[in-house]
């Protein structure tokens, strides 16, 4: 036997031999179908990643591009509602943001809200204009609800944002608010007139030409508080070139022209005719007060002209000025000076005679005389005739005149209770 052939080779068979984990890889590695799989995986992917962020972001920016032209546009409402996600758009475009939140403010009504948002981004697009708009309408809206004490403080908060227009709304307030006091006031004795009246002139001088008539009232006011505090001059001077300016110049024109003529006309009774023509002067166009100036200037004549009669004549001639004939005795120079001459009775028995010698006035008259002293002399004590020692102690009336005019004259005689009437010759 062959030793070779002897020796027991053991071959594997294939059929027989148990499989193992090592054995099965080759296997495995031969699976190919898998791979269609895996696509449709990711074409899922790609699709939920489309449809969950691509195609909303395009949808977002598409819209955001729209919202910009409706905001551009002035569609504000439109622009709002086309800014899907506003936080998102906060993060990249917050002025847009804010503009578009401005617009929509302004279209529904609330234009002081609005003009801020506009002012804080002025320099985007028309922002700055649409502030300026949003702050005149909102000025305009106050001022028609007389809310001017609001519009004052809105024109302040422009200012900050807006120094011209703010100036605009404040000065708009301010006349207003001085216009509404003045049209209702009533006590030109308080000084307040006076700042009411600077106050118109300050809005005025700074542009505001509507405050022109108020300005004007307020001077005709200024001059009636003149009027009240004394100052007659101060108050004649300021009325006399307003008071034809409007109807309210021309009724306070009255009552400064009234006072005036009053105390003018108390100088006349007192007999200062000087000073009693300085107030007619002042007010010369205002009812009588001419006549009485010519009245008062020629009695003031009178008194210390050689020509007194012609002046006397010419203070007797004016008819609207009453009382000449009671005046006269107020200035004793004047009375002295009328009574100058001879005067009798219609049937020329009775009569009196006044001249002057070297001593003084002589008085002569054949109406019955109360009886006196010899110690005793006669003054003119206004239109009464009295007998006694000295002008404080003549107080005993001998007669009482009254002159009609330049020409008569009738005189009670307290004596015997008659009265005489005399005429000049």
């Amino acid at each position: 036997m062959d030793p070779i052939n002897d020796i027991d080779i053991e071959k594997p068979e294939t059929e027989t031999v148990p499989e193992t984990e090592g054995a099965r890889e080759p296997a495995a590695k031969e699976k190919k179908p898998a791979k269609p799989k895996n696509k449709a995986v990711l074409t899922v992917v790609l699709l939920l990643v489309f449809f969950l962020i691509i195609a909303p972001l395009g949808t977002y920016f598409c819209t955001y591009l729209l919202a910009i032209k409706n905001a551009k546009d002035g569609n504000f409402e439109t622009a709002d509602k086309l800014l899907l996600v506003k936080p998102l758009t906060d993060m990249h475009d917050n002025v847009l943001l804010i503009y578009v939140d401005a617009g929509t403010l302004k279209e529904s009504g609330k234009l002081n809200e609005a003009a801020m948002k506009f002012y804080s981004i002025s320099s985007y697009e028309d922002a700055l204009g649409l502030a300026k708009e949003c702050s005149k309408k909102y000025a305009d809206k106050l001022a028609g609800k007389d809310k001017f004490e609001e519009e004052l403080d809105w024109g302040y908060q422009v200012s900050g944002y807006d120094t011209e227009l703010g100036k605009q709304i404040e000065l708009d307030a301010r006349y207003h608010l001085a216009a509404g006091e003045l049209a209702g006031y009533r006590d030109y004795s308080s000084d307040r007139i006076l700042a009411l009246s600077n106050e118109l002139k300050t809005v005025y001088d700074q542009g505001c030409e509507e405050a022109f008539d108020a300005y004007v009232e307020s001077r005709a006011g200024v001059a009636l508080y003149h009027a009240y505090m004394g100052n007659y001059a101060e108050a004649a001077n300021i009325i006399e070139t307003i008071k034809d300016h409007n109807a309210k110049t021309a009724s306070l024109y009255e009552e400064v022209a009234e006072m005036i003529f009053k105390e003018g006309e108390n100088l006349y009774y007192d007999g200062d005719f000087e000073a009693a023509a300085g107030y007619f002067e002042m007010i010369s166009d205002y009812s009588n007060a001419a006549s009485y100036m010519a009245v008062c200037n020629a009695l003031n004549l009178a008194a210390v002209s050689t020509d007194y009669e012609s002046y006397l004549m010419d203070a007797f001639g004016y008819y609207d000025v009453p009382d000449v004939g009671y005046v006269i005795f107020k200035n004793s120079k004047v009375a002295d000076k009328f009574f100058f001459g001879e005067w009798k009775s219609g049937t020329y028995y009775y009569r009196l005679e006044q001249g002057q010698n070297g001593k003084g006035n002589t008085f002569y008259t054949n109406i019955p005389m109360i009886d006196f002293n010899a110690n005793d002399s006669f003054y003119y004590k206004e239109n009464v005739f009295c007998a006694g020692t000295s002008y404080a102690e003549a107080n005993r009336p001998c007669f009482t005149f009254y002159v009609k005019s330049y020409y008569e004259m009738s005189i009670y005689c307290e004596k015997n209770g008659q009265t005489y009437y005399l005429h000049r010759q």
